[in-house]
């Protein structure tokens, strides 16, 4: 019992890491499906290292649910740095069919965008960070 008071007193107080978007690029438009590209910006304010063992994350753009889902790689980020990762989305017309329709008329600009999740980091006795962050991201169109 007492090392397993030991080992919780000494493990460093976490703050919680800051979720950005970064960027959209609409990658391919379909009949039945459209793919995106989001790239998530992930700074560790920590003054260690911080594993990274999932990130379970719901994106509305445009004030349309986009997606929802989990990221499929662990990773570190060093203290006191940011990192950048990409997730692949799929929407199915039916649910993004206006918001499309307005980002295709239109030439590429910013769009509203709404992050919320939970961050999972690889420590032992240590809960998920909530995460929710609103702003306006760049979108483009792959050629």
């Amino acid at each position: 019992m007492a090392a397993l008071v030991t080992g919780c007193v000494g493990q460093p107080s976490l703050v919680a890491p800051e979720l950005e978007a970064a960027g959209v690029r609409l990658q391919s438009v379909g009949l039945l499906q459209q793919q995106f590209l989001v790239t998530l910006r992930v700074y560790n304010p920590n003054t260690i290292p911080l594993p990274i063992k999932h990130i379970e994350y719901r994106l509305d753009l445009g004030g349309n649910k986009m997606a929802q889902g989990e990221s499929a790689v662990a990773f570190s980020i060093p203290s006191h740095e940011s990192k950048e990762f990409d997730l692949r989305m799929r929407t199915d017309l039916l649910s993004s069919f206006r918001s499309l329709q307005t980002w295709l008329s239109g030439s590429p600009g910013d769009i509203e965008y709404e992050i919320s999740g939970k961050v999972k980091v690889d420590f032992p006795f240590v809960r998920a960070f909530p995460f929710e962050q609103k702003g306006r991201i760049p979108l483009s169109l792959e050629q």
